[in-house]
């Protein structure tokens, strides 16, 4: 009898584990179908959401996004964009499916839920497009589509847009999916198998090491993606990688993902033709700042033609603050000279019309401001004044085009100051530098930066991707303060598991024919609120090579601007802004 009662208890235990585990091991709740929102569980696949929102309200057991019109941004209507994939088991046969979504809303002009199938190879195989405006009340829509064989992903986009200038919301219960038949949850859940790496790579424990790699060193685009952002190890390796080329005579041209304004005045710092206050050199992060000393002194007696310049190729969402920085720049630029013609170029972008006005004094003025401004500078201002004039007033439409914004610029730079025999090195993170999109690395309106520049330039442009197989990275906590947060374990079917098993020594590079062609995980943090660390993708699809470091733990200050509020951090720069320019007009006004 006693071991009867063993043999029941198991058969519970094991019956309440299965079920327990049921719950939590179905589509609904392992990405989030029923938008639960929970962000703080590691174990979901949170959905991607771009878009200007106020934080999601819940109401009644479901999240409602209530939008308020906001002059401030020049945003006017609700417009964002919900992102999720899931991994589903191919079939070797087409099957009829839907997907269904439970939703209200108030004021909505449109709701679109696209379906996209991709194989395993990350190319899209079909799309389902189902739009509708709901109504208050909650209510179902319903749209079929064959899902064809093959198919390894399932891209799930939901757009949403509302009436410009009103209060607006919107309210999700579920997407369900049906597969021939069959409740989406009827199925096991796909998951990725264990990934087996064979190869052992180029070994670059020793950094020069990275000479013997053809690749790196043909390309005249290098890609440089971290797929982890601010992290001080990963970064101070990628600054490794990319001097190696400075000091072979390879590099002529950095560009980082940081703001082109705020690089004006660095590529003068390390040209040695300029220095630099505290203040300025503050703006810049430690491990930037280190890298950008080193370049200086290698600058420091090599001829003009043979200096590395640095440049970035990001776009502010707020354009009256990007000229303001501009504003800024001709100012300390021209702070010992007082060249007059300078002065008044950096008056005209006061002005309104500040687009036109500025570049054609630029044009009909070039003699007068090369004294002070070089060629390349001008022809960079004219660009990128040019550029900003031309955008969009609403913030959230300049960051939906910040991708192809980033092309842009970056082709700018590289057609017009990059010789043929030198190299450009790209820094970014990996979901800019591949050019494929993924989960986390999805764009609202544009493509990617890397499909932008393979699209351009093809075999001369190489994407890598930085992995670590352990580390930290900075982290909103739940809070919303800034914390250290060491990595989640490497998990199954991930890279990095595999890579640490492969190598039990230091650094290596993978080149593109070791690169699995399969799916696998590969962690992706490029936002500082994302807790789920690992994305699918297929590596041989979205990168040519690899570089694996064992460990990346993070040193980084977490910086708290104390006894100063922001909004008199703002009054203090708006208040030195409008003091530069009473001194300008005051110059101008006795030369003339």
């Amino acid at each position: 009898m006693r071991n009867l009662k063993i043999v029941l208890f198991l058969f519970v235990l094991v019956a309440c584990s299965n079920r327990s585990e049921g719950q939590v091991r179905n589509y609904t709740s392992l990405y989030d179908l029923s938008f639960k929102l929970n962000y703080t569980d590691s174990a979901v696949n949170i959905w991607v959401q771009s878009g200007a929102l106020l934080l999601p309200e819940k109401r009644d057991s479901i999240y409602q996004w209530t939008y308020l019109s906001d002059p401030e941004t020049s945003q006017n209507k609700f417009n964002t964009r919900f992102y999720q994939q899931l991994l589903i088991e191919p079939s070797d046969k087409n099957r009829m499916s839907a997907v269904s979504i439970t939703a209200a809303g108030h004021r909505i002009d449109r709701v679109t839920v696209s379906v996209i199938g991709l194989s395993h190879r990350q190319q899209p195989l079909f799309e389902s497009v189902l739009r509708f405006k709901p109504d208050e009340s909650l209510s179902e829509e319903t749209n079929e589509f064959i899902l064809l064989k093959n198919t390894s992903l399932l891209r799930l986009i939901i757009d949403v847009e509302g009436k410009p200038d009103r209060k607006t919301n919107i309210s999700f219960d579920q997407i369900e999916i049906t597969i021939g038949g069959k409740a989406l949850d009827s199925y096991p859940v796909a998951a990725l198998a264990p990934v087996k790496y064979d190869g052992k790579g180029v070994d670059l424990s020793v950094i020069n090491n990275i000479n013997t790699i053809e690749a790196l060193q043909n390309s005249r685009i290098l890609g440089l993606g971290e797929s982890v952002h601010h992290n001080e190890v990963m970064q101070k390796y990628i600054y490794d990688v990319a001097f190696n080329q400075i000091e072979k005579g390879l590099c002529k041209l950095y560009i980082y993902e940081n703001y082109l304004d705020q690089l004006l005045l660095f590529n003068r710092y390390i040209n040695n033709e300029i220095e630099l206050d505290s203040g300025s050199l503050a703006i810049i992060k430690k491990q930037h700042l280190e890298f950008f000393e080193r370049i200086k002194s290698y600058n420091k007696n090599k001829a003009k033609s043979e200096r590395v310049s640095i440049y970035g190729m990001d776009f502010r969402s707020d354009t009256d603050r990007a000229i303001r920085e501009i504003f800024n720049y001709l100012y300390l630029l021209n702070k010992e000279k007082r060249n007059i013609s300078v002065d008044k170029l950096a008056l005209s972008l006061t002005e309104k019309g500040w687009r036109e006005k500025s570049i054609d004094y630029i044009r009909y003025n070039r003699d007068s401001l090369s004294a002070v401004i070089n060629n390349e500078e001008l022809d960079l201002l004219s660009h990128y004044l040019n550029l900003c004039g031309k955008l969009p007033q609403n913030k959230q439409k300049k960051t939906d085009m910040r991708d192809s914004l980033m092309a842009v610029t970056s082709q700018f730079l590289i057609n017009n100051y990059l010789p043929q025999s030198k190299q450009a090195i790209i820094y970014a993170h990996a979901g800019h530098i591949t050019d494929k999109q993924s989960y986390f690395a999805f764009n609202y309106g544009s493509e990617t930066l890397g499909f932008y520049l393979q699209s351009t330039y093809g075999k001369d442009y190489l994407k890598t991707v930085i992995l670590a197989g352990a580390g930290s990275s900075v982290l909103f906590d739940p809070f919303g303060e800034l914390v250290v947060k060491e990595f989640a374990e490497n998990i199954e079917g991930s890279l990095e598991k595999a890579f640490a098993e492969a190598n039990k020594g230091g650094s290596f590079y993978v080149p593109s024919d070791d690169i699995l062609d399969r799916l696998t995980y590969i962690r992706y943090i490029g936002n500082n609120n994302i807790r789920k660390e690992f994305a699918v993708l297929n590596p041989a699809v979205q990168f040519d090579g690899m570089f694996y470091i064992p460990e990346a733990y993070t040193k980084m200050d977490i910086m708290h601007i104390k006894n100063e509020s922001p909004l008199k951090k703002v009054n203090t720069e708006a208040q030195l802004y409008n003091q530069r320019i009473e001194e300008l007009q005051r110059r101008v006004s006795s030369n003339e």
